[in-house]
C-alpha cells in the first residue's frame, strides 16, 4: 500500500510553492485554488475565502514545478497526484478563458469512525452490508464525504480478504491487510500511454479479488463494473456523483447507456437494479459530512426491483 506521507507538501516539491507554500502546509486548509492565473482562494473548515495574489509570472513557475511540462496549449487540462497524495488539477488557456486555473485538493490520512458519519442504526445497517458482502454505491455531490465514508467502511474488511482498489488518482486511505492498488494514467504529451479506468476494472477481475473498490465511476468503466457485479462478484464498492438517493440508479444507468451502444434503457436499468445491493447517499453541511439516506432494492410482486429507504 502507498503510505500517506506526513511531510509538508512544500518540502516535497523542488523549489517550493512560493506564495502557496504556507497555505499548502496548513492542515486546516483542504483546498487551494488559483483563479485567472493570479487570485488565490482556499477552503478552510468548510468555508471559501480569498487568500491573496500570486506575483507576475508565478503561476507559470508553479505549474512547471508541479507538473514538469506535462501541460501545454496542446494538452491544457491535467489531473495528477502530488507526492503527499493531494489531487492536482490544472487548466490552461484557451480552455481556461480568463487565465490559468489550479486546484490542489488535500486529503487527510486519518480515517474517521463510522459513527461520525451517521446514527448508530445507520452504522449497524452499513456494518451488516459489509459483513454480508453487499455491493455498495456511495453517492453525493463533490466533497460530500463519499471517499471518507469508503475509507471508514474499509476498516471493517477482514484482513484475510484480498482487496483490489482502482482509482484514476490514488487518494483513498485504505487500511486493509491484503490490498492491491491500481491507478490510471493520462496520455503523455504525444497522446500515448493512457491507462483507463475501464482497463483497470478488467485487469482487477484477473487478479483474484475478494472485493473490488472503484474510487469513482464517471464513464466507460461503469459498464465493466456493472458486468462484473452482474456475473456474481460480491462485496464491490464504488462512488458516483448524484443529487439524491433515487437519482443514483438513473445516473449509473445513464452512464452505462452512454458507453455501451448495445444496451437500451431497460437493459441498463435492469443491470443497475440487479447488480447494486445498497446505495448510501452523502450530504454536506459546512464542514460536516454525513449520511443522508440509505437505500436497497426490494423485489415487488411483479418480479421487478424498486429502490426503498432502509434507514427510516
Amino acid at each position: 500500500m502507498n503510505s500517506m506521507t506526513t511531510a509538508p507538501l512544500s518540502s516535497l516539491i523542488p523549489g517550493g510553492l512560493g506564495s502557496l507554500q504556507t497555505l499548502c502546509d496548513d492542515s486546516s486548509i483542504t483546498e487551494v485554488m488559483v483563479v485567472a492565473g493570479r487570485h488565490v482562494w482556499v477552503e478552510q473548515r468548510g468555508h471559501l475565502r480569498r487568500a491573496g495574489e500570486l506575483m507576475q509570472g508565478e503561476f507559470d513557475i508553479l505549474v512547471e514545478r508541479l507538473l514538469r511540462s506535462r501541460v501545454d496549449v496542446m494538452s491544457p487540462i491535467v489531473e495528477a497526484r502530488l507526492p503527499d497524495n493531494s489531487r492536482l488539477c490544472v487548466v490552461l488557456p484557451p480552455v481556461s478563458v480568463d487565465g490559468g486555473s489550479l486546484n490542489i485538493r488535500r486529503f487527510s490520512s486519518t480515517v474517521r469512525d463510522l459513527e461520525q458519519f451517521c446514527t448508530q442504526r445507520e452504522a449497524a445497517i452499513l456494518r451488516q452490508a459489509v459483513c454480508e458482502q453487499r455491493n455498495i454505491v456511495v453517492s453525493g455531490a463533490t466533497s460530500s464525504g463519499k471517499t471518507s465514508l469508503l475509507a471508514s467502511l474499509a476498516t471493517l474488511i477482514d484482513d484475510s480478504e484480498r482487496v483490489v482498489c482502482i482509482e484514476d488518482t490514488a487518494e483513498l486511505p485504505l487500511h486493509c491487510g491484503h490490498l492491491v492498488r491500481l491507478e490510471g494514467r493520462p496520455a503523455n504529451v504525444e497522446g500515448n500511454g493512457r491507462i483507463t479506468m475501464q482497463t483497470l476494472v478488467r485487469t482487477a477481475l484477473r487478479l483474484r479479488p475478494d472485493r473490488i473498490v472503484v474510487g469513482e465511476v464517471r464513464g466507460e468503466e461503469v459498464v465493466d463494473m456493472l458486468t462484473a457485479l452482474h456475473t456474481g462478484h460480491r462485496g464491490c464498492w464504488t462512488t458516483c456523483h448524484s443529487t439524491s438517493l433515487h437519482d443514483t440508479p438513473r445516473r449509473l444507468a445513464t452512464m452505462a447507456l452512454s458507453n455501451h451502444r448495445g444496451w437500451n434503457s431497460d437493459v441498463a436499468n435492469d443491470m443497475v437494479r440487479s447488480s447494486v445491493d445498497v446505495i448510501v447517499h452523502m450530504q454536506r453541511h459546512g464542514e460536516q459530512r454525513s449520511v443522508a439516506a440509505i437505500g436497497a432494492f426490494e423485489a415487488m410482486s411483479d418480479g421487478n426491483l424498486r429502490l426503498i429507504r432502509i434507514d427510516d
